[in-house]
């Protein structure tokens, strides 16, 4: 059901705008479908015994995290691949292997501010090709 939703919806979308990106704009779709869906099926259970309603929402709630890290996951990959090597490498080495400035300026024989306006400059490159595609940055703040 919600998987002919999200076409349906893709379909009106593309008469009416052009696209750049089918494949971002079915993930999206399909995700904001997902939520309305999990919210109607929420506002459902107001009946339900309460200790019932509190395992449910833990799990849905937990299952809703898991779904919506492993999408974003994968969205910010698709962007950080589209960005040069030199802010893509320092965005990696920052945020997904936690090292410093200084780590990173001796691993890339630089210098730390150097790193810094990389990381900087990376990170806006990366927020202006996701908000070009029509995608709210914010998404991905914790």
């Amino acid at each position: 059901m919600v998987l002919s939703d999200v076409f349906i919806e893709a379909f009106k979308y593309i008469q009416t705008k052009d696209i750049d990106n089918l494949k971002s704009l079915l993930y999206r779709i399909a995700h904001n479908s997902s939520i309305d869906r999990i919210r109607k099926n929420e506002n459902q259970k107001e009946g339900l015994p309460e200790e019932t309603q509190h395992y449910e929402d833990h799990h849905d709630k937990q299952h809703k995290e898991n779904i919506d890290t492993g999408y974003k996951r994968k969205l910010m990959k698709e962007y950080l691949s589209k960005i040069d090597e030199k802010y893509r490498s320092v965005i990696d080495l920052v945020y997904y292997e936690n090292k410093s400035y200084n780590e990173i300026a001796i691993i890339q024989n630089s210098n730390k501010n150097s790193i810094g306006t990389l990381a900087f400059q990376g990170k806006k490159k990366l927020e202006e090709l996701i908000k070009n595609a029509g995608i709210d940055p914010n998404i991905f703040l914790l």
